[in-house]
């Protein structure tokens, strides 16, 4: 394949095309996602586009986008859900958020890359392309706390009116990007009558953390801890907000991140239990 010729059409990871742009290539999609108004965001990475040999790297992954007329969730433009995204796109150099999901992804042959292009009237900032990359790198990450931390933690997440995930959608709790776990003990199933020592790392983008401003942040990581204190067998002993240039390599090494989506369980006969505050 003529690697010149497939980087001058526009091909690489998070580059996006269209039926209008690239007839043959969208032709050969499924037919349940050729959907009205889609665009496809191509996530195969540049070096595999652009390889040469078409048996060593044949297909091309993408991602059908469909527009999102709603205003965006924080839970799904900070890719701390894994199976949706909701992801900015400048159309014609006008923002527009756009709902990506697992459910709606493919392969196509990459053997038409050579006459199709991307469409330059759908762009993805640098920061737009980075929560992509993010994003799919959660999927394939998994989560190793101990199941009974987990359904210890679960009420606070799950539920009709779940505390932990209000203060997420509040607006504060909108733009945090990223929340870190550290939890002693890691890796062991605690018995009911012993609690885990848990330390938060909350992270916010620097554009963000200086429009809401560090008190709001500080306030933030509060609540959240408050609401952590709240469920017998969990002890917070310490709950950090920090902007992302803040956060120092010390700071994440040792933590982990959180993904809420992978917090399922539901043990029958198991609830948590909760304390109840006497007034």
């Amino acid at each position: 394949m003529d690697r010149c010729q497939i980087l001058e059409n526009g091909w690489g990871l998070g580059q996006c095309f269209t039926s209008d742009s690239a007839p043959t290539l969208a032709s050969s999609i499924d037919s349940s996602q050729q959907i009205e108004n889609a665009i496809y965001i191509a996530v195969t990475h540049d070096c595999s586009v652009v390889n040469q040999r078409l048996a060593v790297e044949p297909v091309l992954e993408y991602f059908v986008a469909l527009p999102v007329d709603t205003p965006p969730n924080g839970m799904l433009s900070h890719a701390r859900n894994i199976r949706k995204l909701h992801v900015p796109i400048l159309v014609n150099d006008i923002e527009q958020f756009f709902e990506l999901s697992m459910g709606l992804r493919g392969f196509v042959s990459r053997q038409s890359l050579e006459i199709c292009k991307t469409d330059d009237n759908y762009q993805l900032s640098i920061e737009s392309k980075a929560t992509l990359i993010r994003w799919i790198a959660n999927r394939y990450t998994t989560q190793t706390f101990p199941d009974e931390f987990n359904r210890r933690i679960q009420p606070l997440i799950d539920g009709k009116k779940p505390p932990l995930k209000r203060l997420l959608e509040s607006p504060v709790g909108e733009v945090c990007a990223s929340i870190y776990l550290r939890l002693t003990p890691d890796s062991i199933d605690q018995e009911l009558a012993d609690s885990y020592a848990l330390e938060v790392l909350l992270l916010f983008r620097d554009e963000d953390a200086k429009k809401i401003g560090y008190p709001a942040m500080d306030d933030f990581g509060n609540e959240i801890a408050d609401c952590i204190q709240a469920v017998e067998g969990i002890t917070p002993v310490n709950v950090t907000a920090l902007s992302e240039k803040a956060a120092s390599y010390h700071d994440v090494v040792k933590m982990q991140r959180w993904q809420l989506d992978y917090i399922s369980l539901r043990e029958p006969g198991r609830a948590a239990i909760l304390r109840v505050e006497q007034s």
